[in-house]
């Protein structure tokens, strides 16, 4: 009995014991809750009669195992509703899963409702908030009928991570995926003192990456092996030739599969997932880099390895500057009375504009309850209106239409296309048709058939030219210093993050220098250089100096003054800037030449050219930015049509009061003609002549 007692006992000392390292183990290894927010809107809007929904998309990517989704929403009513009248109806990919009734308060009021997860779907999901706003004065339409809906409403996803897959298929939608870029848990590197190729295929697939995620601004690092930091994010791309390799991946490895032909491998620790892209072949690396940068061909290998071949096609189609831009590819639906919209954002490159003869297309349908006299759909670009076509009954059940761009449109870069339909109900609906709402439906074959324009200009509003063409690399060649740290490896991420973004395929011609001291001319002639480094450690540098706007003084310690600004010498020292030159080595070339005397300062500079939205604040032909970020812009070159070149009869359309100055002119010397002619005359007849 003892002997039973004394075991029981030590059973329980055991599992005392224990337990704590048991909890904590499953502390561990739990995974941990995201929330994932998409805002509804990106300012305060007014819901009222003629716009009373909004709406708003947010991703659910396959590897999220979902808890739930919540919507926040934030508004404040009119003074003037009817209590208990006034109410929010709220739908996520056409299901309506919420109501309620708005009562009328004083100040800011927020509900908060789960979304029905049956109704959340992998891929984009549309969220519609409907509002309907009774006053007392609902007979006629007034601006007293308003919801007013503030910026900070939005939609969370609480979600967590499923188990790593070692499919390539799984590791790229992880790598690409929004949530995993704007965490910063995504890195390539390349071995410290990467070779040319090795660079040019990370910058490829760095391009094929900031391709997907568009919208994106979060900056996808390119870095050297040796920091610590990026060697443990959670999804790593390691791009190396073989030999370049640590020796724990060379092991994991088939030397033999390597040799002729590139490789792509996902290896699996832990936590991390690491793809290798590697090869003993320079132009099988290459070819492994732009498989890599090909979402579609990545997202169909299921394997963990893939063996990329001369034969292996790895190209993605190019795109010409005439597109055919797909608005939706599964068709649109908007629901409810007064004005309902959908905008479409298209992407171009800031340096390419519409051209005349692009052409709108919209194919659609709509309910039958509708006031034809009084309902209508219209097509903004921009907020400008560019078309509209009244809706009839004998069309209800198709209709199109289709215009060209009007000429006077001025659009350039990124840009918005906006349907919208004025849905008005028939008074003498009755009965079940009363209580549907209005809809119309956009079908899938809606499109834009877009030409687009270069401005070729060197100037930062006409950025990425001439680095890309039609979607694609123009000849670059980048110029590295001798010795690459941190600063200038972040600064070659801002650069080609940005690139990246305006990229349509993986096509284009990308060459690295990355032993200055030995440069090849036939290599500068050849391409439209990006030029990174101080005049100390880039001898490139050197050699553009005199054909810098900002030139370094004599021992290359600093900026000098320009004609433009004047520079103190110690301030001189703590710039840096961007600036776009023709290029000396060949006519029709450009060069982008991101200098200072420290890298940090460089690094400064080149995050002005990392995002859409720090380009769009630069102008000209060349900036600074100091450590307080104090930024400044300028334009060296000469306006075009300047001085003598200026044709005298535009000079006197744009100025009409010059018509009657040359007018005045003209009558005085006619007059002056005639009484020279009189006097003459008389002083002959005097003379008996």
């Amino acid at each position: 009995m003892k002997a039973k007692i004394a075991r029981a006992l030590s059973l329980f000392v055991l599992i005392v014991c224990l337990f704590p390292m048991v909890r904590v183990q499953a502390e561990e290894v739990a995974p941990e809750q995201e929330t994932a927010i998409t805002n509804l809107q990106e300012t305060d809007i007014i819901l009222s009669e003629d716009r009373p929904m909004m709406e708003t998309t947010f991703e659910i990517n396959d590897y999220w195992e979902i808890d739930q989704a919540l919507v926040n929403f934030d508004y404040r009513l009119t003074q003037l509703s009817v209590t208990d009248q006034s109410n929010l109806t709220f739908s996520v990919n056409g299901n309506n899963f919420y109501s309620t009734v708005m009562k009328q308060k004083e100040g800011k009021q927020h509900i908060q409702i789960e979304i029905p997860k049956e109704f959340l779907k992998v891929g984009k999901n549309t969220l519609k908030v409907e509002s309907y706003v009774l006053t007392n004065e609902k007979s006629t339409k007034t601006p007293a009928d308003w919801l007013f809906a503030y910026q900070s409403s939005n939609v969370g996803v609480i979600y967590e991570n499923k188990e790593n897959e070692p499919a390539i298929r799984a590791f790229h939608d992880r790598f690409s995926g929004e949530d995993n870029i704007t965490d910063k848990n995504v890195a390539i590197l390349v071995p410290d003192k990467a070779n040319g190729k090795e660079l040019q295929a990370a910058t490829t697939i760095l391009s094929g990456y900031k391709k997907i995620g568009q919208k994106n601004s979060e900056i996808i690092p390119i870095n050297q092996w040796s920091n610590e930091e990026y060697r443990q994010k959670p999804y790593v791309i390691v791009v190396a030739e073989y030999d370049h390799l640590s020796a724990d991946y060379q092991k994991l490895i088939d030397r033999k599969k390597v040799m002729n032909d590139g490789l792509l491998k996902v290896i699996t620790n832990n936590q991390q997932q690491v793809l290798i892209v590697t090869s003993e072949n320079e132009q099988a690396l290459e070819a492994a880099g732009k498989f890599v940068a090909n979402s579609e061909l990545m997202s169909q290998v299921d394997e963990s390895e893939k063996v990329v071949s001369e034969n292996t096609e790895v190209d993605t189609l190019p795109i010409r500057s005439e597109q055919a831009i797909q608005f939706t590819k599964t068709g649109d639906q908007l629901q409810g009375e007064g004005r309902q919209q959908r905008d479409y954002f298209v992407q171009l490159p800031s340096n390419r504009s519409i051209a005349q003869n692009s052409q709108i297309y919209f194919e659609y349908r709509y309910s039958e309850n509708l006031n034809f006299d009084h309902s209508l759909v219209t097509v903004f670009v921009n907020g400008i209106p560019i078309g509209s076509k009244k809706l009839s009954s004998a069309h209800a059940a198709g209709d199109e239409l289709d215009f060209k761009m009007p000429k006077d449109l001025n659009v350039s870069g990124d840009f918005t296309v906006t349907v919208s339909f004025d849905l008005e109900m028939r008074n003498d609906v009755e009965g079940a048709e009363k209580s549907q709402a209005p809809w119309a439906y956009i079908t899938g074959k809606s499109a834009m058939a877009l030409l687009t324009n270069d401005r070729t200009e060197l100037l930062f509003e006409n950025y990425p030219f001439p680095f890309l063409k039609d979607g694609t690399y123009n000849q670059v060649g980048v110029v590295l210093p001798k010795e690459m740290n941190d600063d200038y490896y972040r600064s070659l991420s801002n650069v080609f993050n940005l690139l990246g973004t305006y990229t349509q395929d993986n096509t284009g011609e990308i060459t690295y220098i990355t032993d200055n001291e030995k440069v090849d001319s036939a290599v500068l002639q050849a391409s439209n250089l990006i030029v990174i480094g101080g005049y100390q450690d880039n001898s490139v540098v050197q050699e553009l100096n005199k054909h810098l706007y900002f030139k370094y003084n004599d021992k290359g310690t600093g900026f000098v003054s320009n004609e433009k600004i004047a520079v103190e010498s110690g301030y001189g020292q703590r710039l840096g800037s961007g600036q776009l030159i023709a290029s000396p080595y060949e006519k029709g070339k450009g060069v982008l030449v991101l200098t200072g005397a420290h890298s940090e300062n460089i690094y400064l500079a080149s995050k002005e050219l990392s995002t859409s939205k720090g380009l769009a604040s630069q102008t000209g032909d060349a900036f600074i930015v100091d450590k307080n970020n104090q930024i400044s812009s300028f334009r060296f070159k000469k306006q075009a049509n300047q001085g003598i070149t200026q044709n005298l009869t535009e000079t006197v359309k744009k100025n009409t009061s010059l018509i009657s100055y040359i007018g005045l002119f003209l009558f005085v010397i006619a007059a002056l003609i005639v009484l020279l002619v009189f006097s003459i005359n008389k002083r002959r007849k005097k003379e008996g002549r």
